[in-house]
């Protein structure tokens, strides 16, 4: 609740904030061809899981020229489908997650409207199961990175395509940390396609 509250505060000071050079980006899309990828141990079989799923979130950045710069976040909801099961044990049962991102981007725009982006996130999913080696409520914690295309189609129109790889090193159960080493992190990579809708930009060219 907190996290959802947090999004729309930011989505109301936006309106405060859309002058010169500043702009938030609302946005709203699709993971497509998810993939994700876990061992047992280094010498293991990966067991495979796909996913789809829906995601939105904000990114607030400073335009200077055609260079933009600034933080993001999001928010998505998972469900892992096991594929091609390699055991009949707990690591390939389907599993539901609830995943969170931020982090930074640096980009620019050019005088047609296209958008070329790169970023570095923090990642982190939330069991929502007790399905597959951990636990209900148990988190899955690492980094990502990403790069994405996009077109200002209007003012306040906006379509972009990125790529997205994750790579989830820690589990935290209870409170605690545990580093997932012996190959035993998690693997994931995705297509993400969405709509946004810019306030104060990213506009054509820095115009």
């Amino acid at each position: 609740m907190f996290k959802i509250i947090s999004l729309a505060l930011v989505l109301v000071l936006s309106i405060n904030v859309a002058m010169a050079g500043v702009f938030l980006e609302s946005y709203l899309g699709y993971a497509l061809n998810g993939k994700v990828e876990k061992k047992e141990s280094a010498t293991a079989t990966a067991s495979k899981w796909k996913y789809s799923s829906l995601g939105y979130g904000g990114r607030l950045g400073l335009q200077l020229k055609g260079f933009i710069l600034g933080g993001s976040y999001e928010m998505m909801s998972y469900k892992w489908k096991g594929v091609d099961p390699k055991t009949t044990g707990i690591n390939d049962e389907d599993q539901k997650l609830d995943g969170t991102t931020y982090g930074g981007f640096l980009g620019y725009v050019f005088n047609m409207g296209l958008v070329l982006r790169g970023g570095y996130v923090y990642h982190e999913m939330k069991k929502k199961d007790d399905k597959g080696p951990y636990d209900s409520s148990d988190k899955y914690i690492g980094y990502g990175i990403a790069g994405a295309l996009g077109l200002v189609i209007l003012k306040n129109l906006a379509f972009y395509v990125e790529y997205r790889k994750y790579v989830d090193e820690t589990i935290k159960i209870g409170g605690t940390k545990y580093k997932l080493d012996d190959g035993r992190k998690v693997d994931m990579s995705d297509i993400f396609v969405s709509l946004a809708i810019p306030i104060g930009g990213p506009s054509k060219g820095g115009k």
